[in-house]
Protein backbone atom coordinates (compact mmCIF):
# COMPACT_ATOMS: atom_id res chain seq x y z
CA UNK A 1 0.00 0.00 0.00
CA UNK A 2 1.48 3.32 -1.06
CA UNK A 3 2.46 5.79 1.64
CA UNK A 4 2.47 9.52 1.08
CA UNK A 5 3.24 12.70 2.93
CA UNK A 6 1.88 16.15 2.22
CA UNK A 7 3.70 19.32 3.20
CA UNK A 8 2.22 22.82 3.45
CA UNK A 9 4.50 25.84 3.46
CA UNK A 10 3.37 29.43 3.94
CA UNK A 11 5.09 32.68 4.79
CA UNK A 12 3.28 35.86 5.87
CA UNK A 13 0.20 36.54 3.80
CA UNK A 14 1.30 34.39 0.90
CA UNK A 15 -1.01 31.68 -0.32
CA UNK A 16 -0.15 28.25 1.19
CA UNK A 17 1.74 26.00 -1.20
CA UNK A 18 0.91 22.30 -1.09
CA UNK A 19 3.50 19.86 -2.22
CA UNK A 20 3.48 16.12 -2.10
CA UNK A 21 6.05 13.43 -2.45
CA UNK A 22 5.40 9.70 -2.37
CA UNK A 23 8.14 7.08 -2.15
CA UNK A 24 7.14 3.44 -1.80
CA UNK A 25 9.24 0.28 -1.73
CA UNK A 26 8.25 -3.16 -2.94
CA UNK A 27 6.67 -3.95 0.46
CA UNK A 28 4.66 -0.76 0.55
CA UNK A 29 6.84 0.87 3.23
CA UNK A 30 8.15 4.44 3.30
CA UNK A 31 11.90 4.57 2.71
CA UNK A 32 14.45 6.75 4.56
CA UNK A 33 18.06 7.52 3.66
CA UNK A 34 21.37 9.58 3.89
CA UNK A 35 23.70 11.74 1.64
CA UNK A 36 26.13 10.95 -1.32
CA UNK A 37 28.79 12.41 -3.65
CA UNK A 38 29.79 11.67 -7.24
CA UNK A 39 33.06 12.27 -8.99
CA UNK A 40 32.61 14.61 -11.86
CA UNK A 41 33.55 13.16 -15.24
CA UNK A 42 36.62 14.56 -16.85
CA UNK A 43 36.29 16.19 -20.26
CA UNK A 44 37.57 13.96 -23.00
CA UNK A 45 38.41 16.73 -25.42
CA UNK A 46 41.99 17.15 -26.50
CA UNK A 47 43.76 20.41 -25.79
CA UNK A 48 46.60 22.37 -27.27
CA UNK A 49 49.06 19.93 -25.70
CA UNK A 50 48.37 17.62 -28.65
CA UNK A 51 49.83 20.21 -31.02
CA UNK A 52 52.55 21.16 -28.54
CA UNK A 53 53.69 17.53 -28.36
CA UNK A 54 53.96 17.45 -32.14
CA UNK A 55 56.74 20.05 -32.15
CA UNK A 56 58.47 19.17 -28.87
CA UNK A 57 60.33 16.06 -27.88
CA UNK A 58 60.47 15.31 -24.15
CA UNK A 59 59.69 18.93 -23.45
CA UNK A 60 62.74 20.19 -25.45
CA UNK A 61 62.21 22.06 -28.76
CA UNK A 62 63.51 20.11 -31.74
CA UNK A 63 66.75 21.64 -32.98
CA UNK A 64 66.47 23.90 -35.99
CA UNK A 65 69.10 21.83 -37.78
CA UNK A 66 66.86 18.79 -37.61
CA UNK A 67 64.05 20.74 -39.26
CA UNK A 68 66.37 21.92 -42.02
CA UNK A 69 67.41 18.36 -42.90
CA UNK A 70 63.99 17.50 -44.16
CA UNK A 71 61.71 20.50 -43.93
CA UNK A 72 59.01 19.03 -46.18
CA UNK A 73 58.77 15.89 -44.07
CA UNK A 74 58.53 17.91 -40.86
CA UNK A 75 55.82 20.16 -42.29
CA UNK A 76 53.86 17.10 -43.38
CA UNK A 77 54.18 15.52 -39.95
CA UNK A 78 53.08 18.71 -38.24
CA UNK A 79 50.10 19.07 -40.56
CA UNK A 80 49.11 15.47 -39.93
CA UNK A 81 49.36 15.99 -36.17
CA UNK A 82 47.15 19.07 -36.32
CA UNK A 83 44.57 17.31 -38.49
CA UNK A 84 44.61 14.24 -36.23
CA UNK A 85 44.11 16.33 -33.11
CA UNK A 86 41.28 18.23 -34.80
CA UNK A 87 39.61 15.03 -35.99
CA UNK A 88 39.86 13.26 -32.63
CA UNK A 89 38.55 16.31 -30.78
CA UNK A 90 35.58 16.64 -33.09
CA UNK A 91 34.88 12.93 -32.99
CA UNK A 92 34.62 12.97 -29.20
CA UNK A 93 32.72 16.24 -28.81
CA UNK A 94 29.11 15.65 -27.85
CA UNK A 95 26.63 18.45 -27.07
CA UNK A 96 22.99 18.85 -26.10
CA UNK A 97 20.45 19.73 -23.42
CA UNK A 98 20.25 18.36 -19.88
CA UNK A 99 17.45 18.01 -17.35
CA UNK A 100 17.82 16.91 -13.74
CA UNK A 101 15.06 16.32 -11.21
CA UNK A 102 15.52 15.33 -7.56
CA UNK A 103 13.05 14.51 -4.82
CA UNK A 104 14.15 17.47 -2.67
CA UNK A 105 14.41 21.20 -3.25
CA UNK A 106 17.60 22.39 -4.91
CA UNK A 107 16.48 26.03 -5.04
CA UNK A 108 15.72 26.75 -1.40
CA UNK A 109 16.80 28.37 1.84
CA UNK A 110 18.99 26.75 4.50
CA UNK A 111 16.03 26.20 6.84
CA UNK A 112 14.10 24.11 4.32
CA UNK A 113 17.22 22.25 3.13
CA UNK A 114 18.14 21.25 6.69
CA UNK A 115 14.58 20.09 7.34
CA UNK A 116 14.69 17.77 4.32
CA UNK A 117 18.17 16.41 4.94
CA UNK A 118 18.12 12.65 5.48
CA UNK A 119 14.36 12.43 4.86
CA UNK A 120 13.90 13.25 1.18
CA UNK A 121 16.04 13.76 -1.89
CA UNK A 122 17.28 10.19 -2.15
CA UNK A 123 16.04 9.83 -5.72
CA UNK A 124 17.04 11.60 -8.92
CA UNK A 125 16.48 11.52 -12.67
CA UNK A 126 18.97 12.77 -15.26
CA UNK A 127 18.05 13.29 -18.90
CA UNK A 128 20.49 13.92 -21.75
CA UNK A 129 19.00 15.07 -25.05
CA UNK A 130 21.91 14.87 -27.46
CA UNK A 131 21.96 17.50 -30.17
CA UNK A 132 24.96 16.14 -32.03
CA UNK A 133 28.22 14.32 -31.51
CA UNK A 134 29.84 10.92 -31.14
CA UNK A 135 30.67 8.67 -28.23
CA UNK A 136 33.24 5.90 -28.68
CA UNK A 137 33.11 6.56 -32.41
CA UNK A 138 29.33 6.09 -32.63
CA UNK A 139 27.12 8.93 -33.88
CA UNK A 140 24.39 9.84 -31.36
CA UNK A 141 22.81 12.82 -33.11
CA UNK A 142 19.24 13.46 -31.92
CA UNK A 143 19.12 10.58 -29.42
CA UNK A 144 18.26 10.60 -25.70
CA UNK A 145 19.13 8.67 -22.57
CA UNK A 146 17.80 8.80 -19.00
CA UNK A 147 19.32 7.64 -15.72
CA UNK A 148 17.07 7.06 -12.70
CA UNK A 149 19.04 6.64 -9.48
CA UNK A 150 18.05 5.77 -5.90
CA UNK A 151 20.38 6.02 -2.91
CA UNK A 152 20.09 5.67 0.86
CA UNK A 153 20.80 9.33 1.58
CA UNK A 154 19.88 12.82 0.44
CA UNK A 155 21.51 13.72 -2.85
CA UNK A 156 22.91 17.06 -1.78
CA UNK A 157 26.24 18.60 -2.73
CA UNK A 158 28.07 15.54 -3.96
CA UNK A 159 31.42 17.32 -3.96
CA UNK A 160 31.51 17.05 -0.17
CA UNK A 161 29.17 14.16 0.59
CA UNK A 162 29.54 11.54 -2.18
CA UNK A 163 26.63 9.18 -2.68
CA UNK A 164 26.21 6.05 -4.73
CA UNK A 165 23.21 3.88 -5.46
CA UNK A 166 21.31 1.64 -7.83
CA UNK A 167 20.26 2.93 -11.22
CA UNK A 168 17.94 2.17 -14.11
CA UNK A 169 19.09 3.37 -17.52
CA UNK A 170 16.56 4.12 -20.25
CA UNK A 171 17.97 4.36 -23.78
CA UNK A 172 16.17 5.79 -26.78
CA UNK A 173 14.33 3.09 -28.73
CA UNK A 174 15.08 5.08 -31.89
CA UNK A 175 18.73 4.09 -31.49
CA UNK A 176 20.28 1.14 -33.29
CA UNK A 177 22.06 -1.60 -31.36
CA UNK A 178 25.51 0.06 -31.42
CA UNK A 179 23.96 3.41 -30.53
CA UNK A 180 22.12 1.91 -27.56
CA UNK A 181 25.39 0.48 -26.25
CA UNK A 182 27.06 3.86 -26.74
CA UNK A 183 24.20 5.67 -24.96
CA UNK A 184 24.48 3.30 -22.00
CA UNK A 185 28.24 3.80 -21.82
CA UNK A 186 27.86 7.58 -22.15
CA UNK A 187 25.25 7.83 -19.38
CA UNK A 188 27.28 5.69 -16.98
CA UNK A 189 30.43 7.69 -17.70
CA UNK A 190 28.65 10.99 -17.07
CA UNK A 191 26.98 9.80 -13.85
CA UNK A 192 30.30 8.43 -12.61
CA UNK A 193 30.41 7.12 -9.04
CA UNK A 194 26.79 8.15 -8.50
CA UNK A 195 25.93 4.78 -10.04
CA UNK A 196 26.96 1.85 -7.89
CA UNK A 197 24.99 -0.75 -9.84
CA UNK A 198 22.86 -0.71 -12.98
CA UNK A 199 19.92 -2.95 -12.16
CA UNK A 200 18.01 -2.57 -15.41
CA UNK A 201 18.40 -1.20 -18.94
CA UNK A 202 15.24 -0.33 -20.88
CA UNK A 203 14.74 0.56 -24.54
CA UNK A 204 11.79 2.95 -24.66
CA UNK A 205 10.56 5.78 -26.86
CA UNK A 206 11.59 9.03 -25.16
CA UNK A 207 9.61 12.16 -25.95
CA UNK A 208 11.24 15.39 -24.80
CA UNK A 209 11.18 19.17 -25.08
CA UNK A 210 13.70 21.05 -22.96
CA UNK A 211 13.98 24.78 -22.32
CA UNK A 212 11.25 25.63 -24.81
CA UNK A 213 10.04 28.84 -23.10
CA UNK A 214 11.66 32.28 -23.09
CA UNK A 215 13.19 31.78 -19.62
CA UNK A 216 14.33 28.25 -20.58
CA UNK A 217 12.86 26.62 -17.47
CA UNK A 218 10.01 24.67 -19.06
CA UNK A 219 10.42 21.03 -20.00
CA UNK A 220 8.37 17.91 -20.73
CA UNK A 221 9.68 14.35 -20.68
CA UNK A 222 7.79 11.13 -21.25
CA UNK A 223 9.33 7.66 -21.44
CA UNK A 224 6.54 5.17 -22.05
CA UNK A 225 4.65 4.36 -18.85
CA UNK A 226 7.84 4.59 -16.82
CA UNK A 227 8.60 8.31 -16.50
CA UNK A 228 6.70 11.59 -16.65
CA UNK A 229 8.37 14.93 -15.96
CA UNK A 230 7.01 18.46 -16.30
CA UNK A 231 8.85 21.59 -15.16
CA UNK A 232 8.21 25.32 -15.29
CA UNK A 233 10.16 28.50 -14.60
CA UNK A 234 10.54 29.78 -11.04
CA UNK A 235 8.31 32.79 -10.29
CA UNK A 236 7.66 35.12 -7.35
CA UNK A 237 5.16 32.70 -5.86
CA UNK A 238 7.96 30.18 -5.38
CA UNK A 239 9.91 32.43 -2.99
CA UNK A 240 8.69 31.13 0.34
CA UNK A 241 11.19 32.49 2.85
CA UNK A 242 13.09 35.18 0.96
CA UNK A 243 16.46 33.46 1.47
CA UNK A 244 16.26 31.11 -1.49
CA UNK A 245 19.27 30.36 -3.60
CA UNK A 246 20.60 27.46 -5.62
CA UNK A 247 21.44 25.48 -2.50
CA UNK A 248 22.78 22.36 -4.26
CA UNK A 249 24.73 22.20 -7.52
CA UNK A 250 23.78 19.76 -10.30
CA UNK A 251 24.74 16.13 -9.80
CA UNK A 252 27.10 16.21 -12.79
CA UNK A 253 29.22 18.75 -14.66
CA UNK A 254 27.09 20.86 -17.02
CA UNK A 255 27.00 24.43 -18.34
CA UNK A 256 24.61 27.24 -17.45
CA UNK A 257 22.48 25.26 -15.01
CA UNK A 258 19.14 26.98 -14.34
CA UNK A 259 16.85 25.97 -11.43
CA UNK A 260 13.20 25.27 -12.17
CA UNK A 261 10.02 24.05 -10.47
CA UNK A 262 9.06 20.42 -10.88
CA UNK A 263 5.33 20.40 -11.49
CA UNK A 264 5.34 16.62 -11.81
CA UNK A 265 8.01 13.92 -11.68
CA UNK A 266 7.10 10.27 -11.42
CA UNK A 267 8.89 6.96 -11.77
CA UNK A 268 6.81 3.79 -11.99
CA UNK A 269 9.42 1.15 -12.74
CA UNK A 270 10.39 -2.02 -10.86
CA UNK A 271 14.17 -1.91 -11.15
CA UNK A 272 14.82 0.09 -7.96
CA UNK A 273 12.35 -1.58 -5.58
CA UNK A 274 10.64 1.76 -5.11
CA UNK A 275 8.48 4.17 -7.07
CA UNK A 276 7.81 7.84 -6.47
CA UNK A 277 5.80 10.83 -7.55
CA UNK A 278 6.41 14.42 -6.52
CA UNK A 279 4.65 17.66 -7.36
CA UNK A 280 5.47 21.35 -6.96
CA UNK A 281 9.06 21.04 -5.79
CA UNK A 282 11.80 23.50 -6.66
CA UNK A 283 13.92 20.50 -7.52
CA UNK A 284 14.89 20.69 -11.22
CA UNK A 285 17.84 21.92 -13.24
CA UNK A 286 17.95 22.66 -16.95
CA UNK A 287 21.36 23.10 -18.56
CA UNK A 288 23.59 22.51 -21.57
CA UNK A 289 26.37 19.95 -21.84
CA UNK A 290 29.46 19.60 -24.00
CA UNK A 291 31.94 16.77 -23.45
Amino acid sequence: MNSSTTRTLAIGAKKPVKRSVRTVNASGKVIAGATVRAIYPISRCLCRSSLFAAIHRNGVPIEKTAWKMNSMKNVSALTAAVLLAFAVTNAQAITGDYLEVRSCDIYTGPCFANAEMGLTGKEGMMVWSIRQGEWNGVCLDGLKVIVVVATDATLGDLRYEPQSGKAVVIVDSAAESKQQDALLNFACAMAGDLIKEVTEVKQITIESSLGVCKEAGCANIKAGDLIDITTRCISDQDHLCGNERTFYPPLIKVHGAYPAVTELASYRGTGLNRTWQLTDYRSAFLAKFEY
